[in-house]
Parts: C-alpha cells; sequence; structure tokens
C-alpha cells in the first residue's frame, strides 16, 4: 500500500513540473515548442474570416511609338516611370501597346525598355495595331503586307498574352482570365474577326458567360481595347455588345479600355447605355499611355460622362479592396488634371 501511495505522488509531480515547464517562457535563445493541438472554433473563424489585402493595379492603354510614328508624342518613357513609381502590383496594358504595326522589332525597340521593365507584372489585352490594322487617320505607316496573327505581341508576352493556349506565339486567341486578390480579372480580345467573332453564341462570347457564371467573386472587372461607350474621336463602338449584356447579367463592376487616347470615367450603366447606379457597370477610357492625344468627338460627350480630359498623358490606379474600389488618374508631366474617387461592388 506505501509503495502504490509513492508512485502516485511521483506521478503527480511529474505531471505539475511538466505543466509548469509548458507554461514558463524559453529562456533567450531557447526554440519555442508548437502546441498540436487544435485551434477553438471561434480561432478557426477568425483565421477564415481574415481581410482579403488590397491589390493596387495600373492600367492603360496605346503606348510605345517610335521613329516611324511621324507627330506622335511618344511618352511611353514618361507614363512608364509613373507606374514605377506607384509600384504596383498588377500592370493592365489595354490594347496597342506597340506602334505602328506591333511587330516584334518595335516591342524589343520601344516598349521594352519603358513598359518592360516591369513585364513581370503585366497581364495585356491586345489591340488593332497589334494586328497590323491601322484605321486612325494619321497614322504614318501602311502595314499592308505585314504578317498577319500578331505575332510581334504574342511572342513579347509570350505565355501572359494568351494563358489557354500552352506556347502559342500567333494567332492566339489573347482572350483569358485570372485573380487579383479578392477581385476576378477578365481580359478579352475585341478584335472580333481575328477569333471568330465577339457576338452572342461566338466561341469567345460563350467562353466569357462560362467564366462569369464559374467565378462567383463578390468583384469583377474586364479590360480589352475599343470602348463601348466613348465621347472621343473613336466613338462608341458596339461590337462588344454582347460582353456587356454577359457583364449585366453576372454583376461585373468595372470595365476597362483604350483605344480613343484620352481619359474618360463614365457613371454606371447598363448595356444600352442608360444609368444604373444599383446595378450598372462602370466604363473607364485609358488610352493616355503615350502615343498621342486624340481628343473630344465633334459632337461632344455623350450621357453618363462624368470625367474627360484629351491632354494629359497618365494612367488609371486602382486600389482593389475585397468589396470595394478606388480609382485615381496618375499624370504624367507637368498636367494638373486629377480624377479620383470610389465605388463599392454589386
Amino acid at each position: 500500500m506505501l509503495i502504490f501511495v509513492l508512485v502516485a505522488v511521483v506521478a503527480v509531480a511529474a505531471l505539475v513540473v511538466h505543466f509548469a515547464e509548458r507554461r514558463s517562457p524559453p529562456p533567450n535563445g531557447a526554440a519555442t515548442k508548437i502546441s498540436t493541438i487544435s485551434p477553438t472554433p471561434s480561432a478557426v473563424a477568425e483565421t477564415a474570416n481574415t481581410p482579403t489585402p488590397p491589390v493596387v493595379v495600373m492600367a492603360a492603354g496605346d503606348i510605345a511609338c517610335g521613329i516611324e510614328s511621324l507627330g506622335a508624342a511618344c511618352a511611353q518613357q514618361q507614363t512608364s516611370d509613373l507606374v514605377l513609381a506607384q509600384a504596383p502590383d498588377h500592370v493592365l496594358t489595354l490594347g496597342d501597346d506597340q506602334y505602328e504595326c506591333g511587330t516584334a522589332e518595335d516591342f524589343a525597340a520601344y516598349f521594352n525598355p519603358t513598359w518592360g521593365r516591369f513585364k513581370d507584372k503585366i497581364r495585356p489585352a491586345i489591340g488593332n495595331h497589334e494586328y497590323h490594322v491601322g484605321t486612325d487617320t494619321d497614322d504614318s505607316t501602311n502595314c499592308v503586307g505585314a504578317p498577319a496573327g500578331a505575332g510581334g505581341y504574342f511572342s513579347y508576352f509570350a505565355q501572359a498574352a494568351s494563358p489557354l493556349e500552352q506556347g502559342c506565339t500567333i494567332k492566339c486567341k489573347g482572350y483569358y482570365s485570372w485573380d487579383a486578390g479578392a477581385w476576378h480579372m477578365i481580359a478579352l480580345n475585341d478584335q472580333c474577326s481575328h477569333v471568330g467573332g465577339c457576338d452572342k453564341g461566338s466561341p469567345e462570347e460563350v467562353w466569357l458567360q462560362n467564366d462569369l457564371a464559374t467565378h462567383k467573386n463578390m468583384c469583377t472587372l474586364a479590360y480589352y481595347h475599343e470602348p463601348r461607350w466613348s465621347s472621343g474621336s473613336h466613338g462608341s463602338i458596339p461590337a462588344s455588345g454582347a460582353f456587356w449584356d454577359d457583364f449585366y447579367t453576372a454583376g461585373v463592376d468595372l470595365v476597362l479600355n483604350g483605344h480613343d487616347h484620352d481619359y474618360e470615367r463614365f457613371a454606371p450603366q447598363d448595356p444600352t447605355g442608360a444609368a444604373d447606379a444599383e446595378r450598372g457597370v462602370r466604363e473607364f477610357v485609358v488610352g493616355t499611355g503615350g502615343r498621342n492625344h486624340t481628343g473630344l468627338s465633334k459632337s461632344g460627350r455623350i450621357a453618363n460622362s462624368e470625367a474627360f480630359e484629351g491632354k494629359t498623358f497618365g494612367a488609371l490606379k486602382l486600389t482593389l479592396n475585397a468589396d470595394r474600389y478606388d480609382w485615381q488618374f496618375v499624370a504624367a508631366g507637368s498636367s494638373t488634371f486629377q480624377d479620383s474617387g470610389s465605388g463599392r461592388c454589386h
């Protein structure tokens, strides 16, 4: 009996020492033991609800040019400097990244030394000049006879330009999607004749519908080159109307475009161009990457245009939070133009 009592006393003492050691902080320089005890349910919930940190995105289109672009400003050095200074997480190019014909040689000579400095952050969208299609009356280069299929663009950006096609370097789809923090991002190819059309039921539009149905993020941003709505010299281009039907149905929040060489911000609107503060899609035109300015259309600003600037180069800065976004136009050079604000996701 005495032996049994002694054994019990020793065991209790050992347990007391053990728990005392676990509760005492380790001496300086000693490794801290990691507990294998599972966290309480409240701790698990707290971890799961940790807010997603905001993501900073810079965007612009109509960017780089060179000696063949007679009369153009070719301010890609200025705009790339301001993008670098903002230290964004991602950069969106909104088409016509390289003038005049989007050749590999011009990408290497003009785009790469400037915007190519943050090439690893770029998620590009394609424009008409990448396909050697120049429609502006001031184009100084005739691209007829240049290689078809945007080979310069797809070769330069490689897998980033068309992630759905491994190793494609010419005549690629050029549309894809990805996530930036809490946001779903969709890059589209609106050069419709090169991708089997953009209308309802076309391969790209069917892909867009499926992508929107699959990704249920609270916040979604889409970007491509030619704007559905614009007060600029090219004006509103209806070819992406089917895209806008899908955007509106799925609750897309933001659309970014280039093509008109100006900056314009629209109020949220529906696919018909009617203002819709509750469910509408907000569009930005940011064709201010450096090539030149084309200015306001002769007919003036259209409905729902909230801001317009036709003489300033720069880029749009977006801070994407889990359920809202902040915007700021960052001007290059000595321009004093400013535009900023915020909105909530649908």
